[in-house]
């Protein structure tokens, strides 16, 4: 069945880590622009302020359930967004409007998928819901965490005889 046959295939999303680290960083500038920088990897020093700063803090992996036809798992993440502001006397005010800012935006967490089809980029997303949101702020720089499950199913590609049919000729 395709697109002739009047039913529209929903496009699959790819879910790997680096694909979710990317698309809460994708996330984030689409919000905030170009006035802040974004770092996916540690950086101890030397880093432009205002910025963000996503890691992965921890994860679980439950197998579901598996058939000849698809595997599916459930999977919890938790990712730590670190906000450092720019250094003003405005510190406490610019970190509150952040916590607002970011609880509005992790409602979802949209799950982004770019790709090139013949020289054109294509830009698929599913939303997936944020369970729980937790912040705190240490030393001026805010700690926001998002933590979410996601349901993955893969269709495996097995060879099998679906149906089989028994027919007699008469001779």
């Amino acid at each position: 069945m395709g697109e002739g046959d009047g039913i529209i295939m929903e496009p699959s999303i790819e879910v790997k880590e680096n694909i979710i680290l990317g698309s809460i960083i994708y996330q984030l500038s689409q919000k905030f622009g170009n006035n802040y920088k974004y770092y996916d990897e540690p950086i101890d020093q030397g880093f432009d302020k205002p910025s963000f700063h996503v890691t992965r803090i921890d994860g679980t992996n439950r197998k579901g359930y598996t058939s000849d036809s698809y595997r599916m798992e459930n999977n919890s993440y938790r990712y730590e967004i670190k906000y450092f502001p720019q250094d003003s006397n405005q510190l406490i005010k610019d970190i509150n409007d952040k916590i607002d800012d970011l609880k509005e935006l992790f409602r979802y967490l949209n799950i982004v998928n770019i790709k090139t089809v013949q020289g054109v980029q294509v830009v698929n997303t599913k939303p997936n819901r944020v369970n729980q949101i937790e912040y705190n702020v240490s030393d001026g720089v805010l700690l926001f965490d998002i933590i979410f499950d996601l349901r993955t199913v893969e269709y495996t590609d097995i060879d099998k005889v679906l149906e089989n049919i028994l027919t007699e000729e008469i001779k």
